[in-house]
């Protein structure tokens, strides 16, 4: 009876409205009954080793080498329709994993090749993720004053040490020459500490002097462009952190110049002008 209702079954595309009925007739049902295999752990065979599971395993992987799965390409009663898939991912949503069940994620696909997202799913990340934290669903946690500081001296530390590829960049190198051939010495990547004990980089500080120096890209730093026609996030947040920076530098009783990149040649006029000054001679 079972094999016959399994050949009838078969291929057989159910509607969905066929399954919403059996989905709500299975719902009334538990109720008021337990399922028939509740509290039993193993079903009328023993527990598979590691070695059985792993045998199973390359088992599998060796037949499907040379044959294709069974469901493949069938859609309706044997594959998810999108439709279904939606509702499946919804549910899970929010239902927090052990850690348990994240090592053992982590593990299975540690050394896989997933291959590298595509433009269009890259942007489609973006979107919700944007959309996400607009809508509060991702929240940050709150760090403490003491926190911010460590992470503070971690981070420039890490820049300092060439790591992080945001020093040393093609124009502080053109600006290294600039200042080299007039025989003006610098100290790269000046700390200034702000009143609550937080340190901003400086691209140069002159010796014996309170020059600063700033070389700012002509795209990352938004060149002739007013601030209420840059739209881009990240850029609104360089605009302000420049301002930011000109302002502790003239707190902390230093000159701030800032070089735009495609400028370097112009600034090396001044610099010859002024070499006498700049290079304490």
């Amino acid at each position: 009876m079972k094999k016959l209702v399994e050949e009838n079954m078969k291929n057989k595309k159910q509607t969905l409205e066929h399954r919403r009925k059996n989905s709500e007739g299975l719902k009334e049902y538990y109720k008021t009954h337990n399922p028939w295999n509740k509290g039993k752990k193993y079903h009328n065979h023993k527990k598979t080793s590691e070695e059985g599971k792993e045998n199973i395993s390359k088992s599998l992987q060796e037949y499907y080498k040379n044959n294709s799965q069974w469901n493949k390409g069938l859609e309706g009663y044997l594959v998810h329709t999108n439709e279904t898939k939606k509702k499946i991912s919804d549910g899970n949503k929010g239902i927090p994993q052990s850690l348990e069940t994240r090592e053992k994620r982590r593990l299975a696909m540690l050394g896989k090749n997933t291959g590298k997202h595509t433009e269009e799913h890259k942007k489609k990340i973006s979107i919700g993720v944007r959309r996400a934290i607009s809508e509060g669903k991702i929240v940050g946690k709150k760090r403490s004053i003491e926190t911010r500081k460590k992470d503070s001296k971690r981070m420039i530390k890490t820049i300092k040490s060439g790591k992080i590829k945001k020093i040393n960049t093609k124009p502080e190198r053109e600006l290294k020459q600039v200042l080299g051939k007039y025989n003006i010495k610098y100290e790269p990547q000046f700390e200034v500490k702000n009143e609550d004990g937080f340190t901003k980089l400086y691209d140069f500080k002159i010796l014996n002097s309170n020059i600063l120096i700033e070389v700012d890209g002509i795209y990352w730093h938004s060149k002739n462009i007013n601030d209420e026609d840059i739209k881009n996030d990240n850029l609104k947040h360089i605009r302000k952190n420049d301002y930011y920076k000109d302002k502790l530098a003239l707190d902390k009783g230093y000159n701030l110049i800032r070089v735009w990149s495609d400028e370097i040649d112009i600034f090396g006029e001044y610099c010859k002008i002024f070499q006498p000054v700049l290079s304490n001679e």
